[in-house]
């Protein structure tokens, strides 16, 4: 029986996808009457730029001492079942899981972006997928300054990936891995993760709304408004196709891009900026299709769930994990990545029998529910834990 769970999560500086599920699972845990002890950083307590004060955290990325000692008091006190780990990038660090196995507690570390095996967290570089560090050491995204742009930042993350494959701490600490997608663990496993520790399941969208009917009369872009997002091929497409109308939620380094675009395109472009996670269902509801155009892996867009809870089809890049979830003429359909042509051929053809769309919107619905519903997501969560309890019992026996 699992009563009571440590669960972490590093917040980062804008919040996201991996805080939404982080919030999710703990309300779900916490609704199944778990108990829950949540220990929180965010990336907004991250010290200034002064040579001072970075310095010391760029080291403390790899291994931080104070966390080490926060989490064992914790655990001392509160005698969890497990600890899971959501993030831990940049101030809890791997130290935190080597605080749980020092004082008996098992650990699990849910996935959600490449970063163990990929500086920049996204297996991407210059627009288009790489996996040029997978199996090796990081250095060329050092080369490269595949985080943030800079090369300090990436031989710092590269420092803490290198430091901690050496002293094992991602294969000895941790008892099981989460990933979302059967080919997130191909890419993890590739990269040097256990087989054996990866358990995979999906996010899920807690207390959607009911399905809708999709008569809103338009396409609907929800996401960050960003190069990775395919933002671009979005807009290209778009001036390829005249008669739909395109509305756009969320915001991001290309807002103006995007403002700009919707300003010179005669309202065929509607820029919504952010709205709130009801006027989202509301707008995916009543779209006849939900466009995901990411030139990257992805882990697995919330956009998508939140359009399989509506019933609303998708259309998104043949891509990493996009093309893992999607199932074509089932869920939705796919186009060749960063192909603004094919985008906008695909979303024509769509338009054009938009009843297609309709007929799938009842199996759409029937699908999440099956696959991705709250209730089956604890199922498969409880699961991982008791499994990860048990792998580290064994293993602690056999020591």
């Amino acid at each position: 029986m699992i009563n009571k769970v440590f669960l972490a999560h590093n917040f980062y500086r804008h919040e996201g996808g991996e805080d939404a599920v982080y919030r999710n699972e703990k309300e779900l845990l916490i609704s199944n009457n778990v108990s829950v002890q949540a220990y929180e950083k965010h990336n907004n307590d991250i010290p200034d730029k002064r040579i001072t004060g970075l310095i010391p955290h760029l080291f403390s990325m790899s291994w931080n001492k104070n966390v080490y000692k926060e989490i064992s008091k914790i655990l001392r006190d509160d005698k969890p079942d497990i600890a899971h780990f959501h993030n831990t990038f940049q101030l809890i660090s791997p130290s935190a899981y080597a605080a749980c196995h020092d004082n008996g507690v098992p650990v699990v570390q849910t996935l959600h972006n490449f970063r163990l095996i990929c500086p920049g967290g996204l297996l991407q570089r210059d627009d288009a997928p790489c996996e040029k560090c997978i199996g090796h050491m990081p250095l060329a995204s050092v080369a490269h300054g595949c985080y943030r742009n800079s090369r300090l930042s990436s031989a710092a993350v590269t420092l803490m990936i290198t430091r901690n494959r050496y002293n094992k701490s991602y294969t000895n600490n941790v008892d099981r891995y989460i990933t979302l997608t059967d080919f997130s663990t191909k890419k993890f496993t590739a990269g040097g993760i256990p087989n054996e520790k990866i358990m995979v399941k999906p996010n899920f969208i807690p207390d959607p709304p009911p399905p809708g009917n999709g008569d809103g009369g338009y396409m609907v872009y929800v996401g960050r408004l960003s190069e990775e997002k395919g933002i671009k091929t979005l807009i290209s497409a778009w001036s390829k196709t005249p008669t739909i109308p395109l509305y756009i939620i969320g915001d991001g380094p290309l807002s103006g891009f995007v403002k700009t675009a919707a300003d010179n395109n005669n309202n065929k472009i509607t820029w919504l900026g952010f709205k709130d996670k009801k006027e989202v269902f509301d707008y995916i509801s009543n779209a006849a299709l939900l466009i995901l155009p990411s030139i990257c892996y992805e882990g697995f867009p919330l956009t998508i769930l939140e359009a399989y809870a509506c019933g609303t089809p998708v259309l998104v890049s043949r891509l990493g994990n996009m093309n893992e979830v999607v199932i074509e003429d089932e869920t939705g359909f796919k186009f060749t990545p960063g192909d603004a042509t094919d985008l906008s051929n695909k979303t024509s053809f769509l338009w054009e029998n938009i009843e297609k769309l309709k007929k799938l919107r009842p199996n759409i619905y029937k699908h999440y529910i099956s696959h991705y519903s709250a209730d089956r997501n604890f199922t498969q969560l409880i699961n991982i834990y008791r499994t990860a309890i048990d792998s580290y019992n064994i293993s602690k026996t056999k020591s």
